[in-house]
């Protein structure tokens, strides 16, 4: 998904066919199986589509760095650098919403009766973070907070997501 913040301004959803097998505990967990696979195209056939895709997006995700490490694997195996800014929707909520009894994207859209479908597919997690990100933008420093992470000697994309920036900032240099 493509957005402004606002609203999805593009959206683009391809399977694509691993290079083995759909372990058992995968398909039961999003439901996308072998021969639901079979005819689609290779990541490598669509990695130029999607570097131009993202091309001067930020990458935004629900636990960014778990999702940006595949994403920036998959690119390296078929030679290629995929790089490009992070947000991460877990630390900005953590951060404006604090005191919420979970961060996990199915438990956070279902507390703020945010729409959430197709759990664990690409799309519908895309979708609620999407829904995630704009309840989080509408807040006042919501935008704030993106400048600050954004930042590229930012502590906010570095340190551990339970330790407040101002924590820290309270440490001992030695």
């Amino acid at each position: 998904i493509i957005t402004d913040g606002k609203e999805i301004l593009h959206r683009f959803e391809t399977l694509l066919k691993p290079d083995e097998p759909i372990p058992g505990f995968i398909t039961a967990l999003t439901g996308i199986n072998d021969a639901m696979v079979t005819d689609a195209p290779t990541f490598e056939a669509m990695a130029a589509q999607i570097l131009e895709i993202t091309s001067g997006c930020i990458f935004v995700a629900h636990n960014v760095g778990f999702d940006y490490s595949f994403i920036r694997k998959a690119f390296k195996s078929v030679g290629l650098h995929f790089y490009r800014k992070k947000i991460c929707t877990v630390r900005m909520a953590r951060a404006l919403l604090p005191g919420l009894p979970s961060y996990s994207l199915g438990r956070i859209t279902h507390q703020l009766n945010l729409t959430h479908y197709d759990k664990h597919r690409a799309m519908g997690d895309a979708e609620a973070t999407f829904h995630l990100l704009k309840l989080l933008l509408d807040k006042n420093d919501g935008v704030d907070f993106i400048e600050q992470a954004l930042k590229r000697q930012s502590l906010v994309s570095k340190l551990p997501p339970n330790l407040p920036s101002k924590d820290f900032e309270q440490l001992p240099e030695e």
